[in-house]
């Protein structure tokens, strides 16, 4: 929220609210009517499936760019 005030300093609470909106609907923000309050939690676990997903890619396309590296160079690892 503070990115998009940053980004769009004098921006509307309608436009920062829409940006609440995205984060509910990638379930980053679950909300909770408590009376007339609307109380917001952050959800991490799409956060950290994402991390765990691309921590395991990043590893192997690391190592295979390091292969063709030291291929292209003529050096032996």
């Amino acid at each position: 929220m503070l990115d998009v005030i940053k980004k769009m300093p004098g921006c509307s609470v309608n436009d920062a609210v829409k940006h609440l909106r995205l984060f509910e609907k990638a379930r980053l923000v679950v909300s909770q009517m408590k009376g007339w309050v609307r109380a917001l939690f952050f959800n991490a676990a799409p956060i950290q499936f994402y991390d765990r997903w691309t921590t395991e890619c990043t590893s192997f396309w690391g190592s295979k760019a390091m292969d063709l590296k030291f291929q292209v160079e003529g050096v032996k690892p």
